[in-house]
């Protein structure tokens, strides 16, 4: 725990390969830099394997295996069992008694394929890990002579060229101290423990975390109508609060759409999108001569909150992003609820709300959250004229309020 040292983490699973570089420093594991395929993994070898057999099967019948959904998917569960035992044998037979008919005659798959064999089909993908390793070791400013351990992490690693290649392109031995399958696992309880208390202080790890890609919004040049505007830049420690003024780009603009994206081309439309909303109310006025202020806010739970307000009125709206599931929930701004038509007749249910939450809010902070929630919902039906949503909103807010 006293050591300095920098950790590099190989994590390959069953779809996405992570590189992270990590730092230890009296009892502070700081996250330095992160980057990844998410279309990497051991699928991907399953996938080699299975266009193998497909191949030498086509040699020998003349039959293309991929129109057949009952043969592809005997190959899928035979490519899978394969995989695992070339990883710790120098061979293995492949036999399917049955896969098809032809002419009346069922064909059968018996081939026998060599580690050299799938380690020539793999190497392609394995090669692909360079790429996000040399970016993790350039953002971190840290060269591969100072890494002092690699650890390597998810199912996938079990394959051996993994560790050989690593050794190869590192100039040093992957640890094997870590079981690649439960770590994440054994990770996610000794942080519960260390929040939980379970742990003694002096015994437990100070955990930082970084964004791992880029973050931006849509927006316009005056050449090109999909450019990547950053807002928070990949490899920036979270929480992390940014934010960027863009102003109106046509004459009379009265709204604004904020689409949120992830990925590191200049291109928008080349990244992930997050999500979107749109923001309504801007004052009728020269292009350029109106500001809109969007925020990102970023938190170690992985939420991302964008906000966007117009800076003359004050108006805004904004958007929940959960980044391990993608889009949440839409707001707009619901401040002006009271001069909605209806309005009156749930003014006393939201207010005596309001008092409660402003109690709830440190001591019952579930409760809270769902309060909240539903008081906006009743905000916002009310906003949008819907009064069935409200009256269903007014009965479960009593309710939360009984409770």
């Amino acid at each position: 725990m006293e050591e300095e040292s920098h950790i590099l983490v190989y994590d390959l699973g069953g779809g996405t390969f992570d590189v992270t570089l990590l730092e230890m420093f009296e009892g502070v594991l700081e996250v330095k830099a992160s980057s990844g395929d998410n279309k990497l993994g051991g699928k991907d070898f399953d996938e080699c394997l299975i266009e193998w057999m497909i191949h030498e099967f086509e040699k020998e019948n003349h039959v293309n295996l991929r129109k057949d959904s009952f043969a592809m998917a005997r190959l899928k569960d035979e490519a899978e069992k394969c995989k695992k035992h070339l990883s710790t044998e120098d061979s293995w037979r492949i036999s399917i008694p049955f896969l098809l008919n032809k002419n009346g005659k069922p064909l059968g798959f018996d081939k026998t394929i060599t580690v050299e064999i799938f380690e020539q089909l793999i190497a392609p993908l394995v090669e692909r890990t360079h790429q996000p390793i040399d970016v993790v070791l350039s953002d971190s400013g840290i060269a591969p002579s100072e890494i002092d351990k690699v650890i390597l992490v998810g199912g996938s690693t079990r394959v051996p060229l993994i560790a050989r290649d690593i050794r190869e392109y590192l100039n040093m031995e992957p640890e094997l101290s870590v079981n690649p399958d439960f770590a994440v696992a054994e990770g996610a309880a000794i942080q519960a423990a260390i929040i939980e208390g379970l742990i003694d202080n002096e015994e437990s790890l100070v955990v930082t975390d970084v964004n791992p890609y880029t973050l931006g919004v849509l927006v316009t040049d005056g050449i090109s109508d999909d450019c990547m505007s950053v807002v928070i830049p990949r490899n920036v420690t979270i929480p992390v609060m940014r934010s960027e003024i863009y102003y109106t780009y046509a004459d009379g603009q009265t709204e604004a759409d904020i689409e949120v994206y992830q990925g590191e081309s200049s291109i928008a439309s080349h990244n992930h999108l997050l999500g979107k909303f749109r923001i309504s109310g801007i004052p009728v006025r020269k292009a350029g001569e109106e500001r809109i202020r969007v925020e990102f806010s970023y938190n170690l739970n992985g939420m991302l909150e964008v906000e966007a307000k117009i800076v003359s009125t004050g108006k805004q709206a904004s958007i929940e992003i959960d980044m391990m599931e993608g889009e949440k929930s839409e707001r707009i701004d619901v401040s002006m609820w009271k001069d909605a038509p209806g309005a009156k007749a749930f003014r006393t249910v939201i207010r005596r709300a309001e008092r409660r939450l402003r109690e709830l809010e440190e001591n019952e902070p579930l409760l809270f959250e769902e309060l909240e929630d539903s008081l906006y919902h009743l905000k916002e039906a009310l906003i949008k004229g819907d009064m069935e949503q409200a009256k269903e909103e007014e009965e479960f807010i009593m309710e939360l309020l009984e409770e």
